[in-house]
Order: structure tokens, then C-alpha cells, then sequence
């Protein structure tokens, strides 16, 4: 009794088309003929070009190969054993607008790297008044920088920080160094106000603390006497001995492999070379080591509108060693500049009292 594909018969099937279904019983049909079964009913089986038997057997997982690592989106998580404070730093960069990168990088890292006065100053800047936006960028003719736009809408200034993709060493300190800039904007802008002592400027929203601040700028001003920078020759005399204790170690070991980098190295002399430059008016950067601006920088933002930049780098570059769990960066600045940084450090403790005092008002 041969076999017969039957569907004619079945419900609904007349009003059914699957060009699937139909050449799979024209196969059926083409398969009889040639084994020489006589008539068009075939072998009573469809073939679908496949065993169906296989399809429904559990298939076993392919490891993937690839030796390339999943980038895991961080997205704020919490890490185990942190502190609260660390949390409540990552919470203050929870509504901050970031493009062109995984969101929460910069918290994460700047958690990483920062100690407890760092983020204690962080958290307090945050809270007081919030960063707007961050924007990473990976243009080889760029580099990072603080700055501040206006809402064409709203008229009000919002600050950003534009950042440049690089590793974790020199993202967590060149975030640490425009953080900087942004907590030196922020308590300029929101606390001097406050600040009722003789010879503060007020009403200026160009000027940053290091402006306002007269205790700094003096500080600032005693160093480059102190050390003769305000000469030519006492300029070029501290250069090269600059050169000679730093520069010239960091390259023998560099040469002879000790170490991996001398960049980075160099980079990580928590703004050393950077202060020097701002001291010298630029003139450590001519000397092609690496760091530092141009002599253009200090001069055409300089004036009663700008500010001062040289107090404006000064002051990153002091944060971000002073906010390093690194100790060695913060205290090679003590040894070199003595008075400056202990202002600076007396002026960061003095303004997280002063930002607390704000906050529990409003709260």
C-alpha cells in the first residue's frame, strides 16, 4: 500500500502558501520518479533538504576564541568594600550629559586614583554646583581642557570638560588636573561671595579662586621671586637645573629600560614641569621636554577680564597631585615650592568648611 502525502484534505490548508513547504514536496515527488515509483502521490515523505531529527537535538556552546576582552560598561556600580564617601563622588557624576564614551570612566577613575581630602573637595564642588557635561574626544591635535559655554536657550553658564582618550594612568590624572580648573571656576564663581576678607575681587564670573584668592596669588608671586624667575638668566639657570635633577635621571632610566616610558614618566611628576612653566611665563615648554603651554597662553588670556592663567595652571596642577593617592607627586611639590603649597593647602581646607556651611543652608 504506498504512502500518500494527503494535506489536500486538511483545514485551512487551500488557503496556505509557503514556498518553503512546496519545494519540499516537489523534492518528494522528484525523488520518487527517479527511484522509477510510478504515479504522483510519491513517497508519502516531504523532504526538507534536512534531517529534522538533527534540528531538535541540543546543540553544544562554542566557546568564543576571540582573545579580545569585553569592555564592561561601568555605569556606576558600586564597587565592594568603598567607602561612602567614594559613592557619594560617583553619585555627584550620575546626571553629568557624557558623549563618546561608556558613562561613569571618569567617576570610576577618579575614585581610583583620588584620596579622602581629594574627594572630600570633589563632593562638595559637585553637590554645590554640578558639572554639566563631559565630551571625549580621540583627535591627535587636541588636548584635554576645562571650559564653560552658555545655554542659547536659558542664558545660564554651564561647564564641561572636554577629555582625551588615552589609558587609565593619564586619563585618571588629566581628570584629576581639569577637575582642577572646574573646583578652582566653582569657588570662585559660588563662594567668593563669601569670602569677606581684604583684597578678594568679587562680581567676575571670569575670575577663578586663584584670581580671588589674595593669600594664593601672593604665595604664587613669593615662589617665582624666591627662585629668580622673574629674570632672564634666573629663568634659564632654574630650567636647566630642573632639566638636570629630573629630566636627565628620567631619561638614563628610560635608555637603560628601567623604566617603560620616559613620558609618562614625565607625565607623572603631578604637574611639576606644568608649574614650572606657568612660573617661567612659558618658557619651559620652548626647552621641548614635553608639558607646559606657550608663551602665547599666559599672555593673550591674561587681564582684568580672563584672569590670570599662570594662577589658573598652577592651581590644576597643585590639585592633582594634592588630590593623589600618590603621595611622592604631592610632596616633590612641597620640597620645591614650600609656601605655595601650604596655602594652597590651608586654602582647600578652609573653602570645604565654607562649601559645607552653604550646603546645610539650602538644605
Amino acid at each position: 500500500m504506498r504512502k500518500c502525502i494527503d494535506l489536500d484534505n486538511q483545514p485551512g490548508f487551500q488557503n496556505i502558501y509557503s514556498p518553503e513547504m512546496q519545494q519540499a514536496i516537489d523534492r518528494g515527488l522528484s525523488q520518487a520518479q527517479d527511484k522509477g515509483i510510478k504515479g504522483f502521490s510519491g513517497t508519502g515523505v516531504i523532504n526538507w533538504g534536512y534531517d529534522p531529527e538533527e534540528i531538535t537535538k541540543v546543540q553544544p556552546r562554542i566557546k568564543d576564541k576571540s582573545t579580545k576582552p569585553r569592555r564592561k560598561r561601568k555605569d556606576f556600580v558600586r564597587t565592594p568594600n568603598e567607602t561612602a564617601l567614594a559613592n557619594e563622588v560617583r553619585r555627584g557624576f550620575f546626571n553629568v550629559e557624557e558623549t563618546a564614551n561608556p558613562k561613569g570612566i571618569i567617576a570610576e577613575q577618579v575614585i581610583r586614583t583620588s584620596n579622602v581630602r581629594g574627594m572630600n573637595i570633589l563632593n562638595s564642588v559637585l553637590k554645590t554646583n554640578p558639572l554639566n557635561a563631559i565630551q571625549w574626544h580621540g583627535s591627535k591635535s587636541k588636548s584635554s581642557f576645562f571650559g564653560r559655554t552658555t545655554d542659547r536657550t536659558s542664558g545660564v553658564e554651564k561647564s564641561m570638560l572636554s577629555m582625551k582618550r588615552g589609558d587609565e594612568a593619564y586619563t585618571s590624572q588629566t581628570a584629576r588636573h581639569e577637575l582642577g580648573h572646574y573646583i578652582d571656576y566653582v569657588l570662585g564663581m559660588v563662594l567668593s561671595p563669601l569670602d569677606n576678607r581684604e583684597g578678594t575681587r568679587k562680581g567676575n564670573s571670569n575670575f577663578f579662586l586663584s584670581d580671588l584668592h589674595s593669600d594664593f596669588e601672593s604665595a604664587f608671586n613669593y615662589e617665582v621671586k624666591r627662585l629668580k624667575l622673574d629674570s632672564r638668566d634666573g629663568r634659564r639657570e632654574y630650567i636647566d637645573k630642573v632639566i638636570k635633577d629630573y629630566i636627565v635621571p628620567t631619561q638614563k632610566l628610560s635608555k637603560n629600560k628601567v623604566i617603560k616610558s620616559f613620558s609618562k614618566v614625565l607625565s607623572n611628576t603631578g604637574g611639576m614641569t606644568d608649574i614650572v612653566d606657568a612660573m617661567t611665563g612659558g618658557s619651559w615648554s620652548l626647552r621641548g621636554y614635553g608639558g607646559g603651554h606657550s608663551g602665547s597662553y599666559y599672555s593673550l588670556k591674561s587681564g582684568d577680564y580672563h584672569g590670570n592663567p599662570r594662577l589658573h595652571e598652577t592651581f590644576a596642577n597643585l590639585f592633582e597631585a594634592w588630590s593623589a593617592k600618590d603621595k611622592d607627586s604631592w610632596e616633590r611639590l612641597e620640597d620645591m615650592f614650600p609656601t605655595l603649597t601650604d596655602v594652597f593647602d590651608n586654602t582647600m581646607r578652609e573653602y570645604v568648611g565654607i562649601m559645607d556651611t552653604q550646603l546645610n543652608k539650602e538644605l
